[in-house]
């Protein structure tokens, strides 16, 4: 795991799990944003995944300017399938890593990279009780100076992985290479699907009441439209003429359950992302494959 350290102007930004199909892509638009000149030093510490919070202390620690510090935490938490032991362990480290930066007053905002999906599931798994609790964590630790960040399923290529992410994103590896792709859910399961790069751009742009990363509070980000298996396959094939090869595999009650994020509380933020301009923008692209 990687956590980076931006020197911007005016303000520092600590990045965890900078190394991460997320985490990549949100450094990479704040170097390219009007927050950091790209010519400033960057910092850049790599450790195991269960000594973030040290690491992190560290690296905060070892500032040399007395700039306001903003944190964005973007380390995966695993998915519907987490098992319980390893959502109660994770949840331990995260609720320490909290507890030792809060009383830092150079922190101006904590930013939490949470789940949209897991706030729609009606079961009550691991997973969905892990994101709740981490965003519990922060606000009570952070208040005022915390802002969640609740994403959909999110798909792209990880540049630093050489990876596709995301259902959509396997897919897309797998129909280049003429493979199944393994789906635990229905054809007819609803998502919200986000793009990553998207996404990240659209933190650090301006807009009408300032970037996204200015809010405070819950934010719930998504694309304007759900779509069920069957959709996104016929956006393949609306794109590059050629049908994604499926092979069902016997799913749970969570993974074949729908998600509405419109019934999820909170502002909302709704993005236009049409399936098809990612495909398209990958379909030619040279790139690794790997699994």
């Amino acid at each position: 795991m990687e956590t980076t350290l931006l020197s911007g102007l005016g303000r520092d930004w600590l990045v965890l799990g900078s190394n991460g199909s997320v985490g990549s892509e949100v450094t990479r638009a704040l170097v390219t944003s009007s927050y950091i000149d790209g010519s400033r030093t960057v910092d850049v510490r790599s450790h195991p995944r269960d000594s973030y919070a040290e690491a992190s202390l560290d690296l905060v620690r070892s500032r040399s300017s007395c700039h306001p510090l903003r944190l964005v935490f973007c380390a995966g938490k695993g998915g519907f399938s987490l098992a319980q032991a390893s959502a109660e362990q994770q949840y331990q480290a995260f609720d320490k890593f909290c507890r030792l930066l809060s009383p830092s007053v150079g922190i101006d905002k904590f930013v939490l990279v949470s789940s949209l999906g897991a706030h729609c599931s009606r079961l009550g798994v691991p997973y969905s009780k892990l994101v709740r609790s981490n965003e519990e964590a922060v606000l009570a630790n952070f208040g005022e100076r915390a802002l969640i960040l609740r994403f959909p399923s999110l798909y792209g290529y990880n540049d630093r992985a050489q990876r596709y992410h995301g259902l959509i994103g396997v897919i897309l590896r797998n129909l280049k290479i003429r493979r199944s792709t393994g789906i635990y859910a229905r054809l007819e399961t609803r998502r919200n699907y986000l793009s990553i790069r998207r996404l990240a751009t659209l933190l650090v742009s301006d807009r009408p009441g300032g970037a996204l990363l200015e809010a405070n509070g819950c934010l719930n980000i998504q694309s304007s439209i759900n779509l069920s298996v069957f959709d996104v396959c016929n956006s393949f094939f609306r794109t590059v003429r050629q049908r994604p090869i499926l092979k069902l595999i016997e799913h749970s009650l969570v993974d074949a359950e729908h998600h509405y994020p419109g019934a999820v509380h909170g502002a909302r933020v709704i993005i236009n992302d049409p399936i098809g301009e990612w495909v398209s923008s990958q379909w030619n692209r040279s790139v690794h494959l790997s699994p």
